[in-house]
């Protein structure tokens, strides 16, 4: 993961701040990164109380959307 930049992952739907600080805290800092990290260990990270409702995979698209606009 990229220690200088960490990006603002609430400008992806459905991330809020609570996640933003879980991916964070397991290193997931930047747009790449999170780009890269499969959606099963985005899960496993933020542990959402209902796991259907959220898009990781989207999450994923946006934050590869994102990267390359940066």
């Amino acid at each position: 993961p990229t220690e200088a930049l960490e990006d603002d992952f609430t400008r992806i739907n459905g991330i809020g701040p609570v996640y933003q600080k879980r991916l964070k805290l397991a290193n997931v800092r930047s747009f790449v990164d999170l780009a890269c990290t499969h959606p099963a260990t985005i899960l496993a990270i933020i542990q959402p109380r209902h796991p259907n409702m959220v898009q990781v995979h989207q999450w994923v698209a946006e934050a590869r959307v994102l990267a390359r606009a940066e």
